[in-house]
């Protein structure tokens, strides 16, 4: 099993719309990690409805190549929450991903899930698979 050359850890996992997030990116020494050109770390919305359908949006930095990288992105205050509900689901992402030069090959990219609550709330609450608490 190969270990992934790029390794995110989150302050916390669990955030208010309207918080920043922080954490750190760190990068393993690997010949792909090297020739890399740029690294950006964002969030991304994914919205997947009950057909299956996935639409994406992201806000974040991107700048050079780093060993080590402490980033802090602020979730937008309007949101959305996170939500899983009948007919759709809105999870929220922290993404690193490396460019690479190479038109062939993908850019390496590494992924968290991140628990978007709303403003003052402690905990998420519990919601059965329907949406209903």
């Amino acid at each position: 099993m190969t270990e992934d050359p790029i390794v995110i850890s989150l302050d916390s996992a669990t955030c208010c719309v309207g918080d920043a997030v922080t954490g750190v990116v760190w990068l393993r020494d690997t010949p792909r990690v090297a020739e890399a050109e740029e690294m950006r770390v964002f969030f991304e919305l994914r919205a997947t409805t009950s057909d299956g359908t996935e639409n994406r949006s992201s806000v974040g930095l991107r700048g050079p190549v780093n060993r080590e990288l402490r980033f802090c992105l602020t979730l937008p205050a309007s949101g959305p929450i996170s939500w899983t509900g009948k007919q759709i689901a809105l999870e929220w992402w922290v993404v690193a991903e490396l460019v690479t030069p190479s038109a062939w090959e993908q850019n390496l990219r590494t992924q968290l899930k991140l628990e978007v609550l709303p403003r003052g709330a402690t905990s998420a609450p519990h919601l059965r698979p329907d949406g209903v608490r």
